[in-house]
């Protein structure tokens, strides 16, 4: 089991709510155990959801074989596992819990891509709703990847000088390129810096 285990969170949310899970909530828990590096400090630093079944990730961390994967510790919340899981990678445990996700490899198939644009928050997009994210357009592999899945790529000065239209509703993948030489400054990506004040059911 990882050193991190969560056995002591677990422990106190048994004693604070004896019946197992807190009602309305989530049924799973998922302890994704990072290494510990600067650059992977924060889950979204290696992983966030940029579509229905569909994450941006950083391969070397978060698929299987990919030098640093983080191993996955799963708690049934419902009570009816008294054992968490351990999984070897994230897609495993997400599979388990009945969520098939895609990846789509942060920085392309390139290793040392991988890492640079990692490092330069490649990972680290912001959903504005299923399918419409935004990224910094320093991460030219990572954006090359999105477009051969699918998304329209338009530049976020388009949008706001009304070039280009983006739509929250509908089927059309976007992704929304912001200049990254300021914001990055505050030493995070899209999703770091935002904090979502009304969350929808998804």
């Amino acid at each position: 089991e990882p050193e991190s285990s969560g056995r002591a969170w677990l422990a106190a949310f048994d004693t604070r709510n004896p019946g197992g899970r807190l009602e309305p909530g989530p049924r799973w828990l998922l302890a994704v155990h990072l290494p510990r590096r600067r650059a992977y400090m924060h889950l979204d630093t290696v992983f966030t959801m940029v579509d229905r079944g569909l994450a941006l990730a950083a391969p070397q961390v978060i698929e299987p074989g990919g030098g640093e994967t983080a191993p996955v510790t799963v708690y049934d919340l419902d009570g009816h596992r008294t054992d968490p899981e351990v999984f070897a990678d994230l897609p495993a445990a997400l599979a388990r819990v009945g969520l098939e996700t895609e990846i789509v490899p942060c920085g392309g198939a390139d290793p040392v891509a991988q890492q640079r644009e990692q490092w330069t928050d490649g990972a680290n997009a912001l959903a504005l709703a299923p399918g419409v994210i935004t990224l910094y357009d320093r991460n030219v592999r990572t954006t090359e990847e999105l477009a051969g899945r699918g998304f329209r790529v338009v530049h976020a000065e388009d949008v706001l000088l009304g070039r280009e239209e983006v739509r929250l509703e509908g089927d059309e993948r976007t992704c929304i390129l912001l200049e990254s030489h300021e914001i990055s400054r505050a030493r995070g990506g899209p999703h770091c810096l935002t904090h979502p004040l009304v969350r929808d059911d998804v």
